[in-house]
């Protein structure tokens, strides 16, 4: 797997439109839910995964290129897990995937009604992240 690049500035993001990703069988209202979409960074055209700080505030995003190539925009230290800031603090149960499209599926499956979130680099770093 590649290592994500990394910048550090929020300004740096980019925007993106939400659409479905028929491919995988995703529809319009998880996209929209996770605000997961694509863009369109310095001519190349990519996924854009939003990552949310704890104040539910976008500070980051993961970009995945046709290559399956990462790259990381914004303050990535700030961002919590993928799909975190749609989720209350209380409950009995919470899904943790190892990437993005894993946690859109899963939350599909159960009409994004459950939290569902994932990891942001992978099962390699995950006791990392969760600690």
């Amino acid at each position: 797997m590649n290592t994500p690049t990394q910048t550090n500035k929020t300004t740096d993001l980019i925007p993106s439109d939400v659409n479905e990703i028929a491919s995988r069988k995703i529809d319009f209202n998880t996209v929209q839910k996770f605000n997961y979409g694509t863009g369109d960074y310095f001519g190349r055209a990519c996924q854009v995964a939003n990552y949310y700080n704890s104040d539910r505030e976008l500070v980051a995003q993961k970009l995945r290129y046709p290559s399956k190539e990462f790259q990381w925009l914004g303050d990535v230290k700030q961002a919590t897990l993928f799909g975190q800031h749609l989720w209350g603090s209380k409950g009995k149960m919470v899904v943790i995937t190892e990437g993005e499209i894993d946690a859109l599926s899963v939350s599909k499956l159960w009409n994004n009604k459950f939290p569902v979130v994932s990891i942001k680099t992978g099962a390699a770093e995950c006791i990392k992240t969760l600690e």
